[in-house]
């Protein structure tokens, strides 16, 4: 369910939980905090809220630090998910930037008596401005692989080592593994 690493051929290979997960990381005043939201009716809504730190002088590329997650299915609708995401957000020490939605729930296709509306319009509705993410599979592989490999500017974002990927993800965010 979700997981990158445990089947054979997986799809990131460079994907390694030793080397992409912390098991802390101090978020700083100065730390721009994103948010992303993949909304399932169907299957698990998917929430994450990542750090991203200034680009790499030699890639060009922030690290991505997925520092929390909402992960939950079982159908259950966007004033739901929306309540969850702004107790969060009060919870997180700064403040969100950006909210990415996938850009499938900008298609009206919710119906509720003689309207239709979108996905994106239940939870602008719901206080949660998102705007529209990559719908690329391409470039999301690309960039994703990319930022899991090694660069040699890159700071490990803990011990300050040159050399690591350029994307962490905190332990207790067990449905990222």
């Amino acid at each position: 369910e979700g997981a990158w690493d445990v089947f054979e051929g997986r799809v990131y290979p460079a994907f390694e939980p030793d080397v992409h997960k912390l098991n802390t990381f101090p978020i700083q005043p100065w730390h721009k905090l994103y948010e992303s939201i993949d909304h399932g009716s169907v299957n698990p809504t998917a929430v994450g809220w990542w750090i991203w730190t200034d680009p790499c002088p030699l890639c060009n590329q922030p690290t991505r630090i997925l520092v929390d997650e909402h992960y939950e299915g079982g159908g259950k609708g966007v004033e739901y998910h929306a309540a969850i995401i702004k107790t969060k957000r009060a919870q997180l020490p700064n403040k969100v930037l950006l909210s990415y939605l996938d850009s499938q729930c900008w298609a009206k296709t919710q119906s509720k008596g003689l309207t239709t509306s979108s996905i994106h319009m239940e939870y602008v509705n719901n206080d949660i401005h998102p705007i529209p993410g990559v719908k690329n599979w391409d470039v999301a592989f690309s960039r994703i692989t990319r930022a899991l490999q090694p660069c040699s500017m890159s700071q490990h974002p803990i011990t300050g080592k040159f050399g690591s990927p350029h994307l962490f993800y905190l332990s207790h965010c067990r449905y990222f593994e």
